[in-house]
């Protein structure tokens, strides 16, 4: 009887984890973009909706979904010559990496953005957990010398929504859009 119980227990968990995974699915297939945000030298658009947060001089966020469900989009602008110590110590503010064939690119304004992927295992009750965090970075070079970060982070099932963070990191970076700065004309 006992047994029986925990099975149904089991059944009922795995059948809502399912549905939770199919939600979120659906929901980043619907993004759509909001009005331009400005940074320092670039304008991007962050899906409408989500709650949006300027993060200082150099970044703004967004985040949509509660603690369990909950999607998050960072955007950074730094000046490389700028910084602290320490960030320029290990390498924070440094320039995208060189990029070989190997690396995926995507649009990001007026250049290509490197784009590396992070999969941290969520600590379950077995060995093998299907549960992760997932976050998904572009990383760009911008005409003017600064570094563009864009980052999209989800609680991710199996796998199951990483093409979906990677169609959000996409739609995000599509919109980048360089302002570069305006020179002042002779005797003005």
């Amino acid at each position: 009887m006992t047994m029986q119980a925990v099975m149904w227990g089991v059944l009922l968990c795995t059948i809502g984890v399912a549905a939770l995974a199919g939600q979120l699915k659906r929901g980043s297939s619907a993004v759509k973009l909001g009005d331009p945000q400005l940074l320092d030298s670039v304008s991007v658009r962050l899906p409408r909706g989500w709650s949006i947060t300027d993060e200082g001089t150099d970044a703004i966020s967004a985040v949509d979904g509660d603690e369990i469900e909950r999607r998050f989009v960072l955007v950074r602008e730094r000046d490389p010559r700028d910084g602290s110590l320490l960030q320029w110590l290990s390498g924070a503010n440094s320039p995208a990496a060189k990029r070989s064939g190997k690396n995926v690119t995507i649009p990001m304004g007026p250049s290509a953005g490197v784009v590396t992927t992070t999969r941290k295992l969520i600590e379950g009750i077995g060995r093998r957990s299907p549960y992760r965090d997932l976050e998904i970075t572009a990383t760009s070079t911008l005409p003017n010398e600064h570094v563009l970060t864009i980052t999209v982070s989800c609680f991710d099932l199996n796998g199951n929504n990483e093409g979906v963070a990677m169609d959000v990191l996409k739609l995000v970076a599509g919109s980048v859009e360089f302002i570069p700065p305006k020179t002042l004309a002779p005797g003005k």
